[in-house]
């Protein structure tokens, strides 16, 4: 059911590819890379607390290059359902099959002298899909100052995510 609320008809085809959702613990190499390698010693032995979800595609598919799409969720604790932060695979879409945007066309606006211009009027847009699921929401870092419904936007966003998360790896 969660999956059905993030699902749009125009995702269908590309679902129609996905062999296996599989789900597991977060390993040492699920460490997010940080800019300051040299952290304690003790501490970069210790896996992240958290899950992954890998979503396997048949390949080759007409949508993307991808055999796998991982989800992985950062918790702050394994006990405590807090949501760190979540990252998700960058798709590589072939050329045209992007399901996350649109593309408009715009009305032909003539320019000034009568003529108009001969590349077509497109604009791209972002657009609801199931694969917006791998673009998870982005924390800002400490310095950028949000308001009040910003910080609450963020934080319906992410409880969003990590519910649906939730619901797929059970």
């Amino acid at each position: 059911e969660a999956v059905e609320q993030i699902t749009e008809e125009r995702d269908e085809p590309a679902l129609s590819h996905l062999l296996d959702v599989t789900s597991r613990p977060l390993t040492k190499e699920d460490k997010p890379k940080t800019e300051d390698e040299d952290e304690d010693e003790d501490e970069e032995d210790e896996a992240p607390k958290g899950f992954a979800l890998e979503f396997h595609f048949e390949q080759p598919n007409p949508f993307f290059t991808n055999a796998t799409l991982t989800k992985v969720y950062h918790m702050v604790d394994d006990e405590d359902p807090i949501l760190e932060f979540s990252e998700g695979t960058d798709i590589d879409w072939l050329p045209g099959k992007n399901l996350c945007v649109k593309v408009m066309r715009r009305k032909a606006s003539a320019k000034k002298g009568g003529k108009k211009s001969n590349k077509p009027d497109t604009k791209t847009e972002r657009t609801d899909s199931f694969f917006n699921f791998f673009s998870p929401p982005v924390i800002p870092d400490e310095d950028a100052q949000l308001d009040d419904e910003e910080l609450e936007q963020l934080q319906e966003a992410m409880e969003m995510d990590y519910e649906i998360g939730s619901v797929i790896k059970d």
